[in-house]
């Protein structure tokens, strides 16, 4: 801020422009010891004493009033000649405000603790490293132990050491700046993500001494990141199945339209023989029926999402909808040439449940085996009591499943790819329908399979008495 020459004494007797300048004091008002006239009166005996014992430190604080009227403080920085160097006897030295200095280093402190950034200083030459306390929280220590290097190096997660060790060398090589995110271990083992950022510090030689920079926890932000991406991820490949389940529903529901014209067609040009007729009308018969089941499958769906299927509860034999269901279903197993079995049929158990969707779900397991089953296939179906809940499992000898697809088969719009070229026809929409209504009666649905080419066995558990 000043430069300004005295006598040993402290007194001022030349012109101090620089002085003057700083605090609006002319020399007139100067010269001797009027410069303590801008040094604040509460300081003035200590700064006057300090001279009079001969300014023997290096360093002596105080407040000094500047040309504005404003009191800053300040440090004044002294150097002693005596003669004997050749020089004049006298005093030189310097004025800095540090007042300045500590608002903008707490200002930095306070920018620092709010961005969680923590600062590091790394020695080349010996390899120490200094950190601060916002440092070593971003690496899992406490702000209070020892944090060396090799440990911070260490702490660097193996699939990005590599990485990592090749742009902080490339830094100090090229003695520039580096910037770097990475995974750190912490020491209870559990996985963070910090953003590191520095620069070299060279000397005369243009090599590099020493590191210094930031660290910065940006845990939250990657996971947030990882978050957005698993969600844009999930909608575009949810789009996707939605895409492609439209586009089997258009041909699942234009499929049978094509034997019903031309049924249509054929009784128009054919339609004396009695015969005919009724070969004719049955076939209609079962292509609109297939269509029904579609179109009220999707509507079953659509009013479970809405929240508009109230179920009928009511004391049941669970064997009576399921014999519904096993009637409904027999003569596709038979045209299979699969052969089928009942299981635990041989005494009641009793549940309170809706029979029309207890034959629904049943039927809906049986149909999906029946499918996937390959001729001469078993498919088993067995009934049982466990505590209190009724268990309902179909077990058969399809293609089965790999584990990766057992958590995904009861999805909406999800069809496990192995399985696609077996499919009979249908939506898909089956078992995540089954599922939906299981949960409406309290209930849990389970697949299991030892893996491809096993078999398959899904399981529905019931409660007895719903709450």
């Amino acid at each position: 801020m000043a430069r300004w020459t005295r006598s040993l004494g402290g007194s001022f007797h030349d012109p101090q422009p620089s002085w003057s300048e700083l605090t609006g004091q002319a020399q007139s008002e100067l010269a001797g010891f009027g410069w303590l006239d801008a040094v604040h009166p509460d300081d003035r005996d200590r700064v006057r004493s300090y001279w009079a014992q001969g300014a023997k430190g290096a360093v002596l604080g105080y407040r000094l009033r500047d040309a504005t009227g404003t009191w800053r403080e300040v440090e004044e920085r002294t150097a002693r000649f005596d003669g004997s160097d050749g020089l004049p006897p006298q005093a030189m030295g310097i004025i800095e405000d540090v007042g300045a200095l500590r608002r903008a280093q707490q200002r930095l402190r306070l920018a620092l603790d709010g961005g969680r950034m923590g600062t590091w200083d790394i020695d080349l030459s010996t390899g120490r490293m200094e950190c601060s306390g916002q440092c070593k929280l971003n690496y899992g220590r406490s702000p209070d132990v020892e944090f060396t290097y090799e440990e911070l190096a260490a702490s660097v997660h193996p699939d990005d050491f590599e990485r990592w060790q090749a742009v902080v060398a490339q830094a100090i090589e090229c003695g520039g700046e580096f910037g770097i995110d990475y995974r750190t271990v912490w020491p209870d083992g559990s996985i963070h993500w910090v953003y590191v950022r520095g620069s070299c510090d060279l000397d005369d030689q243009g090599r590099a001494v020493t590191l210094s920079g930031v660290s910065i926890d940006v845990t939250d932000r990657k996971r947030a990141q990882q978050l957005d991406q698993e969600r844009a991820d999930a909608a575009t490949l949810e789009s996707r199945k939605k895409s492609e389940f439209l586009a089997i529903l258009a041909h699942e529901l234009r499929g049978p339209l094509g034997p019903v014209l031309g049924a249509l067609q054929a009784l128009q040009m054919r339609g004396d023989d009695p015969k005919d007729r009724e070969w004719l009308r049955a076939l209609a018969e079962r292509q609109i029926n297939h269509m029904v089941v579609l179109i009220d499958d999707l509507l079953d769906v659509a009013r479970i999402e809405r929240g508009e299927i109230r179920l009928r509860l009511e004391r049941i034999d669970m064997r009576t909808p399921l014999r519904l269901a096993i009637e409904a279903c027999n003569s596709f197993m038979e045209s299979r040439g699969q052969c089928f079995e009942e299981v635990g049929f041989d005494r009641p158990i009793i549940a309170m449940a809706d029979p029309t969707r207890v034959a629904q779900m049943a039927s809906n397991l049986l149909n999906n085996a029946a499918k996937y089953t390959p001729p001469r296939g078993l498919i088993r179906l067995e009934l049982s009591q466990r505590d209190a809940w009724a268990e309902i499992c179909v077990i058969d000898d399809e293609v089965g499943l790999d584990p990766t697809a057992l958590e995904r088969v009861c999805n909406m719009f999800e069809q496990v790819e192995n399985q696609k070229a077996q499919a009979q026809g249908g939506l898909g929409i089956g078992l995540a329908l089954t599922r939906q209504l299981v949960q409406l009666h309290g209930g849990l649905i389970a697949a299991h399979s030892e893996g491809i080419g096993h078999g398959c066995r899904f399981s529905i558990t019931l409660p007895l008495e719903q709450a």
